[in-house]
């Protein structure tokens, strides 16, 4: 696919040249054939006013450009993928003992843990507070 990409963007860089080329040579002739009955133009004239004339060429050149560079894109996207590829492969063969993950865990679980009382204790504990006739639960 690579190669297909960067071959077709070069044929069309090389279309978009070959064509403006093309075209300024025939406008120089056409001049040069029709000077004698049109004495009065300039020839920067007339490459000015024949500019309007390169759009297909110069899209050619663009479009060209453009597919050389999502080509390069995807090879680097490819290489990105086989890097993290490899970054994962090194991470999971890393040496660990099965103690340590288990220990670690367990360090975790007991860090996050919430401290647990049941429903009625923390009822009957705001009871004891309770001044004004309200529960207020503490949770």
């Amino acid at each position: 696919m690579k190669k297909f990409l960067v071959g077709f963007g070069a044929f069309l860089i090389i279309a978009g040249g070959v064509g403006i080329i093309q075209h300024y040579s025939l406008v120089f002739q056409t001049f040069k054939d029709e000077q004698e009955m049109y004495s009065g133009q300039s020839l920067s004239m007339v490459l000015m006013q024949s500019t309007y004339g390169l759009d297909p060429y110069i899209k050619c050149i663009i479009s060209g450009g453009a597919f050389i560079a999502f080509s390069l894109f995807l090879s680097e996207f490819r290489n990105r993928n086989q890097l993290t590829l490899e970054l994962i492969q090194k991470i999971s063969n890393a040496p660990h003992s099965d103690s340590e993950v288990i220990v670690a865990r367990e360090t975790n679980q007991e860090e996050f843990k919430a401290p647990q009382e049941s429903k009625e204790d923390q009822y009957t504990s705001s009871v004891d507070e309770e001044k004004d006739g309200r529960f207020y639960w503490k949770g």
